[in-house]
């Protein structure tokens, strides 16, 4: 009925108005990615022992991948920043 319409529409409504998330935000991970040259450039990279190399690598690759998606989820972009530093450390 009309009124099983209307209370179903109102129902979705409401349940809409009451999510309360934020756009992503990949300010941090752009900035991280940015470190890129940097990185490599520096001796720590270029003396690092290859599985670091490469740790590192795959994390830039990820990142990048995550910073592409429109769909990223906040949380996807913090895991990839935290993994992008990490292996940056290491």
């Amino acid at each position: 009925s009309q009124e099983e319409v209307n209370t179903a529409k109102r129902a979705l409504e409401g349940a809409r108005t009451a999510l309360d998330g934020q756009a992503t935000n990949k300010n941090e991970l752009q900035a991280e990615i940015g470190r890129e040259t940097e990185t490599k450039a520096a001796a720590q990279y270029k003396n690092a022992d290859q599985g670091k190399k490469a740790a590192y690598d795959q994390a830039l690759t990820r990142a990048k991948e995550v910073m592409t998606n429109g769909a990223a989820s906040q949380e996807e972009v913090n895991t990839a920043k935290r993994a992008l530093e990490g292996a940056r450390t290491a």
